[in-house]
């Protein structure tokens, strides 16, 4: 078992695996809610601003965005 000697050991023993969990949404570590998939952004995560709205950098995310704010038209109608 490890027995750390002093508060600086205990300050290096870190897991970077529980700094913004991502499956704890009670934890105040969103930065609010992506536009393409309604789900929350999480300190750490990339994601794009478009004037004001947050979507995650994903192509699936994007696409979303983009179809919602979009008017679908046929070419040459």
């Amino acid at each position: 078992m490890f027995s750390p000697k002093n508060k600086e050991e205990c300050e290096v023993l870190e897991n970077g695996m529980l700094i913004g969990n991502a499956h704890d949404s009670s934890a105040n570590d969103s930065i609010g809610n992506c536009e393409g998939c309604s789900q929350e952004i999480y300190l750490g995560e990339e994601y794009l601003d478009f004037d004001g709205d947050y979507i995650h950098n994903s192509t699936e995310c994007v696409e979303e965005y983009v179809v919602d704010h979009s008017v679908m038209k046929v070419a040459g109608e």
